[in-house]
């Protein structure tokens, strides 16, 4: 009767939790047909209880650790974007399969806008470098590595200062100040490439800041 009672007092503290859990939550059972779904899952799919509960999504039962990627169109047409893990269960005394949703929508969004903004700045015809506090280079694109006559691996943790025929770092005295305080700065420079030959350049040099302002 105690473990009778401490099963049930289990199951009321779990169930709020299981609900509410922020990865969708999946049964299936032997059949493949969903036995159970929290909130989340509900969400993602654009149904209710009962109209979750019994259909066939066409996942395969049994231990799947490792997310996969899969896409799930929800009933307005919008893809969401899931990683998916399964393992299997116990329920209701029968052999079934515990499905995680993780809706990474909102991260891959991200990743294949900055996929668009890398490609988008690999392809302009003008030099374009991104350099690190410290001045080091730590991104080109074929543009400038045609036009200094280096490859882009050879370019990588040089001081911009090097690209210039007098050597003098660019980002210091007035043109540091004015990045410093977020202002970008225009102005005509002599580069040298590779084979010693210089050439003149028109540099914009802007500041950007990363995902916690620095």
């Amino acid at each position: 009767e105690r473990r009778g009672l401490s099963l049930v007092r289990s199951a009321d503290l779990y169930r709020p939790l299981v609900e509410n859990a922020h990865d969708g939550l999946l049964v299936i059972d032997d059949s493949g047909r969903v036995a159970f779904c929290n909130a989340a899952a509900r969400r993602l799919f654009g149904d209710d209880v009962e109209g979750l509960r019994g259909r066939e999504l066409g996942i395969t039962a049994g231990e799947n650790e490792t997310p996969v990627p899969i896409e799930v169109v929800t009933p307005n047409g919008a893809p969401r974007f899931v990683e998916m893990s399964s393992s299997t269960i116990s329920w209701h005394g029968a052999a079934a399969t515990l499905v995680v949703l993780n809706d990474v929508t909102t991260r891959h969004e991200s990743e294949t806008l900055a996929e668009v903004h890398t490609a988008a700045l690999e392809t302009a015809q003008n030099g374009i470098f991104i350099s690190d506090r410290e001045g080091r280079v730590i991104w080109v694109n074929s543009a400038l590595a045609r036009m200094t006559g280096h490859a882009k691996d050879e370019l990588l943790g040089k001081q911009a200062g090097d690209f210039r025929q007098d050597g003098v770092e660019p980002f210091s005295g007035p043109t540091l100040e004015k990045l410093r305080a977020g202002e970008s700065w225009q102005g005509r420079i002599v580069n040298r490439r590779k084979d010693g030959a210089s050439y003149t350049a028109e540099q914009i040099t802007t500041p950007i800041k990363d995902s916690v302002g620095h």
